[in-house]
């Protein structure tokens, strides 16, 4: 007898096969119906946005001496007089700058100040021939750096000229015989000075001479002329004004001689700068520029200046061996 195989539906068939690749793709050992794990997706953490540092505000720009004149130096070089080192009178500039309180002045002004020192042809130092002033303009409304020669610097600018012999000043005290008068031969001064003067200071003079031994130039002043260029002095009531009173008269009366001397025009400019009227008044110790001494003792003229000890006057003479010309009476 012959047996039929069975016949199976299609839906079984399809459900059979299934569950074979269901134990095939399943590992060994594991049931086919079990649960796979699942991967769990871990947050990344959450990044706040970081904000850049805020850079570092520039520190404020200082001013640096060193190449503060470097855009003038080819206009030094030619203000300054032909013998002059340029480099030698930058660098004592240089020195003197970085010594004063310049406050407000600009790099500008300073450049302008130094010209004018340099055309002046003196150069600051140890020698004390000039110093620098800061000062206000108040027709500019700024501030100026201000040039003003010593009673040094004007006998040193009248002796390069090559034509004054000799800077004299002495003191007029009210015991002493004085007297000026002018003449077709020109001006004339006659002192006859006291060896021990009792009574008090009248005035002052000072004059230049020529190589010849004339006189080029005199100015006399009173003793009220010089308290108002006294009054100038931010040491009026101390120091080398109260202390060495005479010595200072003889100073004021060389710085007031300095317009009436041969210098150039350009020296004439700025010893008359109407702006620096107290440039005939020479700095004294304690205003930032010592020029006199400050012992309670009597203390000597400094060089140039040689005293007269018949008269107690001074007598500066522009070159160091040079006979001391005669003043005709």
């Amino acid at each position: 007898m012959s047996t039929t195989p069975p016949t199976l539906n299609p839906a079984s068939a399809r459900e059979m096969l299934a569950a074979a690749r269901e134990r095939q793709a399943s590992p060994a050992g594991a049931p086919a119906d079990a649960a796979q794990p699942t991967a769990t997706a871990v947050p990344e953490p959450t990044r706040e946005p970081v904000t850049p540092a805020p850079a570092p505000s520039p520190a404020p720009a200082k001013r640096t001496m060193a190449g503060l004149l470097d855009p003038i130096r080819a206009d030094i070089a030619r203000a300054l007089p032909r013998r002059a080192d340029p480099e030698r009178f930058i660098e004592a500039v240089l020195i003197e700058l970085r010594s004063l309180d310049l406050g407000d002045i600009t790099p500008m002004e300073i450049r302008r100040g130094v010209m004018r020192l340099a055309h002046l042809g003196l150069e600051p130092g140890l020698a004390q021939l000039v110093n620098l002033y800061p000062q206000k303009n108040r027709a500019r409304q700024c501030t100026e750096l201000v040039p003003r020669p010593t009673y040094r610097g004007v006998i040193e600018l009248a002796r390069r000229s090559g034509e004054v012999c000799t800077v004299i000043a002495k003191i007029i005290y009210a015991e002493e015989q004085f007297e000026t008068w002018v003449d077709d031969a020109g001006e004339h001064l006659k002192h006859r000075p006291v060896l021990a003067p009792q009574s008090p200071m009248i005035g002052a003079y000072a004059y230049a001479t020529g190589n010849d031994g004339r006189l080029l130039a005199l100015v006399t002043l009173s003793i009220a002329d010089i308290e108002a260029r006294r009054a100038y002095s931010r040491r009026a009531n101390a120091g080398a004004w109260v202390e060495h009173r005479e010595a200072m008269a003889r100073k004021t009366a060389i710085l007031a001689l300095a317009p009436f001397l041969p210098l150039s025009p350009e020296q004439t400019g700025i010893v008359e700068a109407p702006d620096a009227s107290p440039v005939f008044e020479a700095p004294v110790a304690g205003d930032g520029a010592p020029d006199m001494p400050q012992a309670t003792s009597p203390a000597p003229e400094p060089a140039p200046v040689a005293t007269d000890a018949s008269s107690g006057s001074a007598a500066a003479s522009g070159t160091r061996n040079q006979r001391r010309a005669p003043v005709p009476a």
